[in-house]
């Protein structure tokens, strides 16, 4: 007889679909076994043989028709006895029993040497007995590669994902100016109480953030003591008034239209976001009219600033088969 070894490489997947998959094609390689050895018997020049040409002497026929295990049909105690001594007696089936009792060992399915002795099992029948079949043709003495994978879907959740994309400064850079602005206020009649303040309107040059205001020393045409200054309607502090001059006649009355007080060089630190500043210089105690001396220029300081804006994403890499829906500004 001519022996001939394959090699037969198969890729086993633990799972119930892998072991259904492997049941089928034993089943298979079975009938094609079956139906490969009925051809080949039915063929011409195939002629039947019998057991007994393989033995060498008449012992070895008489072995073949009666076997010593005969005697262990239907005596099962005989069949015990015997099988216990031999176990007792034979180290391999000692070996047998201690692996056994040990438990069931841990197998790594993918182990190329479980996966080898899985391709043999399943093609025991065509290896032992030289036939073809979809995976060996013993007659070239080629061996198919065989493996099995397991292919998986997806199914949208059509459920949002939500990410946010954060602005941050990279850098920042500042720019200081400052401009002089004449102070020149609408004047009214001399005595026109009605008249309670004084305003100044001054346009900057672009919208930037007023850091410093420097007032010169100006004068006031009322009886007031005391000033209040506001800036774009917040209130930046109150300066005293000093009397200088008054009529002869004393006539510094409720209306005072001949009394004169000056107020002293005013520097004042605030930080006002605008492009149009806007001052009102009032009496402090607010009954008085006022009217202003135009004296001296006005000084305003600002600062503008440059942002570098960098964008944080914590979206991550999106699905192709993701798209964005909308942004929301928060």
């Amino acid at each position: 007889m001519t022996g001939r070894v394959f090699t037969v490489i198969a890729l086993m997947f633990i799972a119930s679909t892998a072991i259904a998959s492997q049941e089928q094609r034993y089943t298979d390689n079975v009938n094609w076994a079956k139906q490969s050895a009925t051809v080949t018997q039915g063929q011409s020049g195939f002629t039947a043989f019998s057991v007994n040409e393989y033995c060498q002497d008449t012992a070895c026929q008489q072995q073949l028709s009666n076997p010593e295990q005969t005697r262990y049909r239907n005596d099962a105690t005989t069949m015990d006895s015997a099988k216990a001594a031999a176990i007792a007696t034979d180290d391999n089936a000692q070996a047998v029993q201690a692996n056994f009792n040990a438990g069931r060992p841990t197998i790594d399915p993918n182990d190329p040497a479980y996966s080898q002795a899985v391709g043999y099992m399943n093609d025991a029948y065509t290896i032992s007995h030289g036939l073809v079949s979809q995976y060996h043709d013993c007659k070239k003495g080629q061996t198919c590669e065989f493996s099995e994978s397991v292919k998986h879907c997806t199914q949208p959740t059509h459920t949002p994902y939500t990410c946010d994309i954060t602005p941050y400064v990279i850098s920042k850079n500042e720019h200081t100016g400052s401009q002089r602005f004449p102070m020149s206020y609408p004047r009214s009649n001399a005595g026109n109480a009605r008249v309670t303040s004084a305003g100044l309107q001054i346009t900057l040059p672009a919208k930037v953030i007023v850091t410093r205001i420097e007032l010169p020393p100006f004068g006031v045409q009322s009886n007031t003591r005391s000033v209040s200054i506001d800036a774009n309607g917040r209130h930046i502090k109150n300066a005293a008034a000093s009397p200088y001059w008054s009529d002869p006649w004393d006539m510094c009355g409720p209306i005072g239209s001949f009394c004169w007080s000056e107020v002293g060089a005013q520097t004042m630190n605030v930080s006002i976001d605008t492009s149009t500043l806007n001052l009102t210089i009032r009496a402090a105690d607010g009954r008085t009219g006022i009217h202003l001396m135009d004296k001296g220029t006005i000084t305003v300081h600002w600062k503008t600033r440059t942002l570098n804006i960098g964008w944080k994403n914590s979206c991550g890499p999106t699905l192709p088969a993701c798209s964005k829906t909308q942004d929301v500004c928060v």
